[in-house]
């Protein structure tokens, strides 16, 4: 919310980096621009570099972030009059997961260091100057998980200036490895230690140790341990379970802390309400509990054949860690990349909201109130109209070369009638749940008399055969190729303008690939055959409510049937949140807050000669954002 890019697409940015600043927005619940109306002078420092995000806090100074999550440069160019220094966030890559048919470690946090002002490991003032006034921003990367006879690979140090952390260490195979002990300490493995964390030492402490894991004791029964992360220890595995990933901390320096008590509270979780460097769970024996990642982005442990999760992005969370077998070609999780953020006070502003509820941020002349979760809007006596943007919850992926799940059906409008001191409950709809069959569908948005449809899940195969056709909804869920056509229509029920489109076809000619689902400005895309390619999410549509154009509510993109030699190719997610189908194991999940649809998921890439239904993606949770003149 008010936030601008000073990035250039250059060769340092993927394709990832062109949603960042709708990740960051949804995620952080951040934004708001500095603006209330009048015209504000730029008080404070004075700096290039990153993704920049304007926003406001509690009594109304306003803050400016710079997010870097590539490599960059902090360029100064005036130290301003709020004083010469700044606050800084710097997490490094976790590390990968480790692989061991006894449960390999998950891998530790990134080390995080950070001055935030009431932060408990908030290290000493950071003095800036305008001259020379360059300071080098290095992201690192995520340790890659191992292979069969491998341990986890350390992730990479990130820096500001010169603040380091080091990156987390790699969880522990059969053979240990050099590279488990790092800013957060890699899991251990059932015959070889955890690695230490806090290296090398920082004060306060930029992370913890790993988890030890359980050595044998009995038929099988191991349990690798859970990465270190910033906040906690990782777990010690079990005889039956592995251990959880070390929990990070929560450092609210990317935009307003989200609401976490009373009405219409969050619970934060990994990658959620800022948190960062989350160990990475401990992997396990088939047939054993594995462990989760921790909250700030860890990864979950999975078994020999499917399981393991890769830290998320930009949080340095561990990769979880692996149960490989003997032959098998499994690998562990990847650790997630790192990030940077330095902010700094640019003005105070004394606007005063008319209502109550959400995230509250001035842009653009007016008062934006965000909702991403349920909660309550009150007016006062000064508020009479309203603009509105009501997205409601995507639809999940269906499965075994299902439909991509449609999107939350997607309603706006200008000059909504709102009575003084009334309270108006708010609902945002959950993403729906995968299933190995057809996926769920996602749950309603309302405002007052405006509901969005969630959308619907895509059409999926069961294990046992047949066909569940897609549903209904927001947007229509694709279909699958067992049954095609089988999709599902859109703008149901019917409203005008319509809030979503039907989904595409799947197809079962020589090649099985699902449908994409249906988005909000367009239909889901057919599978084709030949060419065994899966039908595209439909795009989503943008919304300029918060103070910058945003897109909400894209269709996930189908699946294909995936086997040995006939790999076909997923379709892609929607722009506006939805997720790209998958070829050789389960959907991928839709961002959340986008009402984006799930991927559809495939069969499971055959391991030993054999393979199994997979499930569609998570639907991405809605939104409901309400703008008026401030």
């Amino acid at each position: 919310m008010g936030a601008r890019s000073s990035q250039s697409r250059g060769p340092g940015l993927n394709e990832t980096d062109g949603h960042l600043l709708e990740y960051f927005r949804n995620t952080f619940s951040g934004g708001g621009g500095g603006n209330s109306g009048t015209n504000i002078p730029v008080q404070g420092v004075e700096a290039s570099g990153g993704i920049i995000s304007d926003y406001t806090t509690t009594p109304g100074a306003v803050f400016r972030s710079h997010i870097f999550t590539s490599t960059g440069t902090f360029n100064v160019t005036n130290e301003g009059d709020f004083g010469a220094t700044v606050e800084y966030l710097v997490v490094a890559g976790g590390g990968g997961g480790g692989n061991s048919n006894g449960g390999g470690g998950g891998g530790g946090a990134g080390g995080l260091r950070t001055n935030l002002s009431g932060h408990p490991l908030a290290g000493s003032a950071f003095p800036i100057s305008a001259s020379p006034g360059s300071y080098p921003v290095i992201i690192g990367s995520g340790g890659s998980g191992s292979g069969q006879g491998n341990a986890g690979f350390r992730g990479g140090p990130s820096s500001f200036g010169p603040i380091t952390s080091t990156g987390g260490g790699g969880g522990a195979y059969s053979a240990g490895g050099p590279e488990k002990d790092g800013g957060s300490g890699g899991g251990g493995s059932y015959n070889h230690a955890a690695g230490a964390g806090n290296t090398p030492p920082t004060s306060p402490s930029q992370g913890n140790a790993g988890g030890a894991g359980h050595g044998p004791g009995g038929s099988g029964a191991y349990g690798g341990g859970g990465g270190g992360g910033a906040g906690a220890v990782g777990t010690t595995g079990t005889t039956s379970a592995a251990g959880p990933g070390g929990a990070g901390v929560q450092v609210v320096i990317a935009g307003p802390a989200p609401n976490t008590t009373g009405v219409g509270a969050i619970n934060p979780g990994p990658g959620q309400g800022q948190w960062f460097a989350g160990g990475g769970g401990g992997g396990a024996y088939e047939g054993n509990t594995t462990g989760s990642g921790g909250a700030g982005g860890g990864g979950t442990g999975g078994t020999a054949d499917a399981g393991f999760v890769n830290g998320t992005a930009s949080t340095g969370g561990g990769g979880g860690g692996s149960g490989g077998e003997p032959g098998a070609p499994a690998k562990a999780a990847k650790g997630g990349s790192g990030i940077v953020v330095v902010r700094y006070q640019i003005a105070t502003i004394s606007a005063a909201a008319k209502a109550t509820g959400g995230a509250i941020s001035f842009a653009g002349g007016k008062t934006i109130h965000v909702f991403t979760s349920s909660g309550i809007f009150t007016t006062d006596s000064g508020l009479t109209s309203v603009d509105y943007l009501v997205v409601a919850g995507g639809g999940a992926g269906g499965a075994r070369a299902g439909g991509g799940g449609g999107a939350g059906g997607f309603r706006t409008g200008t000059g909504f009638t709102v009575s003084a001191s009334t309270p108006y409950t708010i609902t945002v709809g959950g993403g729906g749940g995968q299933t190995h069959t057809a996926g769920n569908d996602g749950g309603n948005s309302v405002f007052s008399s405006i509901t969005s449809q969630g959308g619907g899940g895509g059409a999926g195969t069961p294990p046992s055969g047949g066909n569940v056709a897609a549903k209904t909804g927001g947007s229509g869920g694709g279909g699958s190729y067992s049954g095609a056509p089988n999709f599902a229509a859109g703008n149901t029920p019917p409203v005008s303008p319509p809030q979503g489109n039907p989904g595409g076809s799947g197809v079962n000619n020589a090649v099985a690939s699902g449908g994409g689902g249906g988005g909000a400005s367009a239909p889901g895309g057919d599978a084709t055959a030949p060419g065994a390619v899966a039908g595209n999410g439909g795009a989503g549509t943008a919304s300029s409510l918060i103070g910058t154009s945003t897109t909400y509510a894209g269709g996930g993109g189908g699946a294909g049937y995936g086997t040995v030699g006939n790999l076909e190719t997923a379709g892609t997610g929607g722009s506006g949140g939805g997720a790209n189908g998958n070829s050789t194991g389960a959907g991928y999940s839709a961002n959340e807050n986008t009402g984006g649809g799930g991927g559809g998921g495939s069969t499971q890439y055959p391991i030993n000669g054999t393979g199994g239904t997979m499930p569609g993606g998570n639907g991405g949770s809605g939104i409901v954002i309400i703008a008026y003149p401030s």
